[in-house]
This record gives structure tokens, sequence and C-alpha cells, in this order.
């Protein structure tokens, strides 16, 4: 198995005629499949070969026994699951025939949602693109700006990734934009420039209600509303965060189960989590009736603004 962060290094090692990528950072898919096929040295417009899931298996195989054009060397990218039962053994025998017996001018990529059934495919290298950790963005962002001839200090890279919740297209746009901005890539800059993932606002906002911090919590929902967020809106991401904490607080089982059951991804419950810890179970508790409250008045046409700045205002005295 392949990280994403070492997949550069790895294709200068060799050829590989088969090659599943899989993960849940569609940015990283994407990013691993160009670097798959610029390793190759070929002419995109001649030597690459696309399919999507609805795509034949005998055309796809077709593809891949055909000799490249003028280059040394073809890629084909296939999006595909594997089908259940027999179809499914099929298609594993033909792709070990093609991955242990290549004809060695063609890669194979396969795009998928489900690796596994891939993994018992003999010959086959899986290149996992699951969503990045911190320590691992913050290297990426500090390559990425030392290629292009430019400076950033670790503090400054993790407030990147943290404002942007590790998600790699942000991450990419935002680092590009403060490169293109200054080759010194500060802290100053990153907190001037970079906006922030709306998840990343609503926690620093329950920090600072947590911690009964009553100018900065205001203070933030002053800036929030003026820089054209509407308190509505303000309104049901907070409430939803609060929901979040209380289920965290209250629910057993691992983060990974709760992530589950809330329909989110592991990662976003961990700034939930670090704030939920100010918190007992009733106070959480409480905290919602007071947003039902809140909803209340607001359905009978009460200020939004103020309604929202009153419940920020009881949140603080719990």
């Amino acid at each position: 198995m392949i990280k994403f962060i070492s997949l550069k290094e790895k294709l200068k090692t060799g050829f590989f005629p088969l090659l599943v990528v899989y993960g849940n950072d569609l940015w990283l898919k994407e990013k691993a499949i160009e670097n798959i096929v610029s390793s190759l040295n070929i002419t995109v417009d001649f030597n690459v070969s696309k399919f999507n899931e609805a795509a034949d298996v005998d055309a796809v195989f077709l593809a891949c026994s055909t000799l490249p054009f003028i280059d040394s060397h073809r890629a084909v990218i296939v999006d595909m699951n594997m089908p259940q039962g027999k179809k499914g053994q099929e298609l594993k025998k033909r792709l070990e025939k093609f991955a242990l017996h290549p004809q060695q001018s063609c890669c194979l990529v396969i795009n998928t949602d489900n690796p596994k059934p891939f993994e018992s495919v003999k010959g086959v290298e899986m290149v996992d693109c699951t969503k990045l950790d911190t320590e691992n963005i913050i290297k990426w962002i500090t390559s990425y700006v030392r290629i292009n001839k430019g400076t950033v200090d670790r503090l400054a890279a993790q407030t990147i990734a943290e404002y942007c919740l590790n998600d790699m297209a942000r991450v990419s746009n935002e680092v590009e934009k403060l490169v293109g901005y200054s080759s010194e890539v500060t802290l100053e800059n990153v907190r001037l420039l970079v906006h922030k993932d709306m998840e990343y606002v609503v926690f620093d906002l329950g920090k600072a209600i947590a911690g009964k911090n009553v100018e900065r919590s205001l203070s933030m929902i002053s800036s929030l509303i003026e820089k054209g967020e509407e308190p509505r809106a303000l309104f049901g991401v907070l409430y939803n965060f609060y929901r979040r904490m209380y289920y965290v607080k209250t629910a057993e089982g691992t983060t990974e189960s709760k992530a589950n059951l809330l329909q989110v991804k592991p990662f976003a419950l961990k700034y939930v989590t670090e704030v939920a810890q100010n918190y007992k179970p009733m106070q959480l508790k409480k905290a919602l009736e007071l947003f039902l409250e809140a909803d209340e008045k607001i359905k009978l046409f009460f200020n939004d603004r103020e309604t929202l700045e009153f419940l920020v205002l009881q949140l603080l005295q719990l």
C-alpha cells in the first residue's frame, strides 16, 4: 500500500501496471492520478483513455491492450467498484492476469470508492488517499512553498490546516494564494488572507463561549454578520455544533461510530470533543433547550440578530 504523501517517490522506483486509488479526499485522488500519469511521461491527448463506472469491462481491457502512440507508455483510467458474485470473481481473474503478466506499456489505474474487494487481487498496488492528518498537511505545505522558492514556519502551516479543516482542496487553493501574495508565508498573512471554514469559525465561537469570554463571543457574532453571514444561518450552525457536543458527551462508542451516526467524518468531531470537555451533560441539555426557545422566537418574527446575541449571552451563563 502506498500513502499519497509518498506516491511521487514510489513512482520513481519502477513501473506499476495496476494501481487502485481510493480514499475520502477527492482532491488527493485526483492529484494521485495526475501524478501517476505524469510519471509515465506520456502525451495525454494520445495515450490516456478514461472510462466512467458505466463502461463495459471488455472495452477497458481492449484499451489496455492497445499500443501507445509515439510514447513508450499509455494509461487507462477507470472509475470502478468491484461487482458482486460471479462477475466480481471474473473481473478479479482478469485484473490478476493483467497485473502479473502485464503488457509493460500500459498502466491501468482504477479509481474506486470501495477498495476492500481489490486488496485480494494479486499484483495490485493500493494508493491510499484518505484525508491527511495535520502533520502530513504541514509537510505538504512546507514542500509546496519551498518548491515555489518561499518560506513558511510550522505554526503558519498548522494554522492553514486548521482553518481549512484539513481539506486538501482548500489547503492547496489557500497556499497558492499565499505564495502569490508573498514568498514569505507568515502567520500574520495566514490570519489576514486565509478564509476560515465555517465549521472552524463555529468551533472558535464555541470555544469563546465555553471559556466565558463575553467580549470575544459577541465581537465574533458582530464581525460575522457584518461580513454578510445571516443570523439565522449562524443560529443553525451553532445549534448543530451544540447538538454534536451533547451527543459526543452522552453517547457510548468510538469516535468512528459516533461520526457514522451523525453522518460526519471522524475528523469533524475533533473540535466538538475539545469544546465539549468544558461542559457537563446537563449543561449541554440546557443549552439545547435554550436553542429551542430561541428558535420559537425566530419563527414568531423576533429580531434575528437580537435573538442570536441574547442566546449567546444565555450560553455564556451555563
